[in-house]
Formats: C-alpha cells, sequence, structure tokens
C-alpha cells in the first residue's frame, strides 16, 4: 500500500489495463481473492479510497499467471516518472528515504491485519 494521490491511481489502473497481458477485474474488497486462491491464480489486489471515503477496489491477474519480481514497484516507478524501482540497486539513501516515506504511512495502516 502506497500513499498517492487519485490522479496517480488512475494512472497506475490505466497503465495495468494497457498491458495486453493483464487481466484487471473490479472488486468489492479482499473476498474476492479467495476465488483467485482457490485457482491457483496469481494476482495483484490494489485499492484506492477516494475523498468520499469509496473504496476502488481492483483484482489483477495475467493470462500466464506470472508476474515478474518487483512488477507493482515497476508499475508505479514508471508512472511516477522514476525508473528506481531495482530495490537491489537502491543506495543506502533511497532505502533511507522508502523507510521514512514507510513510517508516515504506518498510522493509516494500523488495524489492517495481514494474512
Amino acid at each position: 500500500m502506497l500513499p498517492i494521490k487519485d490522479y496517480q491511481f488512475a494512472s497506475v489502473l490505466e497503465y495495468l489495463e494497457n498491458e495486453e497481458i493483464n487481466i484487471v477485474t473490479p472488486t468489492e474488497g479482499f473476498e474476492d481473492t479467495q476465488k483467485c486462491i482457490r485457482l491457483q491464480q496469481t494476482y495483484v489486489y490494489i485499492a484506492f479510497i477516494d475523498k468520499e471515503k469509496k473504496q476502488n477496489a481492483y483484482i489483477i491477474t495475467r493470462k500466464n499467471n506470472v508476474f515478474e519480481s518487483q512488477y507493482m514497484r515497476k508499475v508505479i516507478s514508471n508512472v511516477l516518472g522514476n525508473n528506481k524501482w531495482d530495490w537491489s540497486n537502491d543506495t543506502e539513501k533511497e532505502e533511507t528515504a522508502f523507510l521514512a516515506t514507510l513510517e508516515k504511512s504506518s498510522s493509516y495502516f494500523r488495524g489492517f491485519h495481514v494474512c
């Protein structure tokens, strides 16, 4: 989860929809991920809560059932105009900036439980 603006989320969604290998499906919430699990489909769940507190959520699957390593990091970096998505090439400064962003975002995610 990332703290991004609505227009940035829309750009990420458009990027995902324009890749022919992706299948982008609107969803009501996490419950729909259970279908992917039952079918042994690899998936990415993305969601954005807009100004009216409405959740816009999607499940992305792939026709070949494979997502490359760091796929979403690469997508978001490309959309935001930053090509520094490869964590293995991060410098200490970039890692520190990531950890600072994570710390700032942590209060938003309190109460979320990850299985």
